[in-house]
């Protein structure tokens, strides 16, 4: 009897300490969902977005404006070289490259005169091509659509981004992303038109690169699966049909290859040059891609369900 009231005594503590501890998870999963459900709402989220997606997308832009300061003759060198501008035409152009970069960048990041900055990036994205020499560089040439792209995502939604704009009250921030309420059917129509178009050039590199690397590595099992997916995720962005999480898909997958393929802090010299910018440019191709996350494919997508013709 003595030996079974013992382990008697021992399942009931036992028992009590297996409630206690089943209550303290309770209370910890409490504490951390209530945490999640703060921290990572809709509202919350979409205003990360707007923080982190611009300030990526111009990082490029301010990476080259200060290389071409830092690395003045060697910049110089090259453009008198290669382009034949001449001295005085090719420190007029590096100093006017710099300016634009720099003031455009800045002025995206701090949020002042954002629409003025936007457009003048989105001007000098457009001749740095025939500035520099690169009009047969086809990578360069879809790597600028692509930054293009990018802009013009922002330029659509740049009155709720600068400074001093009026947020929505809506409980559910995602709820109105995308929509075209703004300026009427006559704006509505043309901030959807730009929309569209700024997602279609945000894939323009992701469909050269898929094209060229099984042009490059053949037809195999492993690589035909890679192109079809990153087209079928392409495809969806361009035609706005589950456009958020294919951003998201490929936002992520760019974000590890790029740690991985460009580690510009490993090299020296030419390499390091070539793979710091690739490392920027892509931080900045993520960037356009977070805006579509935060902003939606817009009004003429499937996802809005739009019936109208462009």
């Amino acid at each position: 009897p003595g030996w079974r009231g013992s382990n008697h005594d021992r399942e009931l503590k036992g028992a009590r300490e297996l409630d206690g501890g089943e209550a303290v998870m309770s209370d910890l999963k409490d504490v951390i969902e209530d945490q999640l459900e703060r921290n990572l709402s809709p509202k919350k989220l979409k205003r990360y977005l707007e923080v982190v997606g611009p300030f990526l997308l111009v990082l490029t832009n301010a990476e080259d404006a200060l290389r071409v300061l830092m690395r003045w003759s060697e910049q110089l060198q090259y453009m008198k070289l290669q382009m034949k501008w001449g001295t005085y035409v090719s420190a007029l152009i590096l100093l006017l490259s710099a300016l634009v970069q720099a003031v455009g960048s800045v002025g995206v990041i701090t949020r002042v005169q954002l629409k003025a900055n936007c457009c003048l990036l989105l001007g000098f994205t457009v001749v740095q091509p025939v500035l520099y020499g690169q009009l047969t560089d086809v990578d360069f040439v879809f790597r600028s659509l692509t930054q293009v792209g990018g802009l013009l995502l922002l330029l659509r939604h740049e009155d709720t981004l600068g400074r001093g704009a009026k947020r929505g009250n809506s409980q559910d921030a995602f709820a109105g992303m995308g929509s075209e309420s703004h300026g009427g059917r006559n704006g509505a129509g043309s901030g959807a038109r730009l929309q569209l178009l700024g997602r279609v050039l945000l894939m323009a590199i992701f469909f050269c690169q898929g094209a060229r690397h099984l042009y490059v590595s053949g037809v195999t099992v492993l690589s035909l699966v890679g192109f079809l997916l990153l087209f079928a995720l392409c495809t969806l962005v361009v035609a706005g049909f589950k456009a958020r999480w294919s951003a998201v898909i490929l936002a992520t997958a760019l974000g590890i290859t790029n740690l991985w393929m460009f580690p510009f802090w490993r090299d020296n010299g030419r390499m390091r040059d070539f793979h710091k910018y690739y490392f920027f440019n892509t931080l900045s191709i993520m960037g356009g891609l977070l805006l579509l996350v935060s902003y939606g494919p817009g009004g003429l997508s499937v996802d809005q369900g739009s019936k109208k013709g462009i």
